[in-house]
Formats: C-alpha cells, structure tokens, sequence
C-alpha cells in the first residue's frame, strides 16, 4: 500500500512539471502508469481520424477560400504585376500546374461542405516497439520508486 501511495505521488509531481506542446506527437503522447496497467493515448480531435482512417466534412468558409486563392498564385509563382505579361498569360501558365489547379478549384468551389477521404496513418497501436519501450520504462520507473 505504501508503494502505491509513493507511485501515485511521483506521478503527481510529473503530471504538474509536464507542459504539452499540441504540434508535437511525441509531446502529446500520454503516458500514464495506473496501478499494472499502461494506457498509451492521444486527446487531440485529429488524432482518431489519422489513426484510422475515415471522412471528415469541413465547411468551407471565406478565411479557407482566401488561403486557397494565397496557395493558388504560390505555387504557380504568380508574382504582382511587375513584369510586362499580362494577367492572361500568367493565368495560362498557371493552369498547366496541377497543384495550383487544385487550390484553384478549392478557392472556386461552391460547395459549402467538402468530403475529404484520409487515409490511414496509424501511430497508436500493438507493435513490438511500442511493446519494448513500455517495458523499459515501467521497469525504470519501478526502479526509480523502489530506489527513491
């Protein structure tokens, strides 16, 4: 009972240092040691969806149309009018780049709800590395509590 006790202590200390840094997916890894168990998660709304795959419906707002139209002359390389070429011609030029056709497409769509298909990107779950490490750290922390 009185190694439980000083467990649950030294994760209090550790949750109150802890600072999570949401862009990155080794800093919102969850770590936590309840009693034998080890539960392993992530709390961020996206994390589910590239986990597993699936479909999302974001709304499309003017903010995105404006961030389409910016993607847009960025990567045709469409630059203010300074050279002598007209608005016709770098626009032409443009359209041959299908990357900056697909911003294109988003900045003029009339859709207010688009279906976006992810594929899966698993990062959570049973593997022989995940496995291991788990171990070693529970051995350590174990050691680090009986040594303490």
């Amino acid at each position: 009972m009185n190694s439980e006790k000083r467990c649950k202590k030294v994760l209090l200390q550790k949750e109150k240092k802890k600072k999570r840094n949401k862009l990155s997916i080794r800093n919102v890894l969850k770590k936590e040691i309840i009693y034998a168990s080890v539960i392993i998660a992530n709390d961020v709304l996206y994390a589910p969806l590239h986990n597993w795959g699936g479909s999302t419906h974001p709304t499309v707002t003017d903010k995105m149309r404006k961030f389409a139209w910016a993607m847009f002359y960025k990567e045709a390389g469409i630059k203010r009018a300074k050279s002598g070429k007209t608005k016709k011609k770098r626009m032409a030029a443009a359209a041959e780049n299908p990357r900056a056709s697909r911003w294109k497409a988003l900045a003029l769509t009339k859709k207010t709800k688009l279906n976006i298909r992810m594929p899966q990107r698993q990062f959570i779950g049973d593997s022989r590395e995940l496995s291991d490490k788990v171990q070693q750290k529970i051995t350590t922390e174990i050691h680090n509590i009986l040594n303490a």
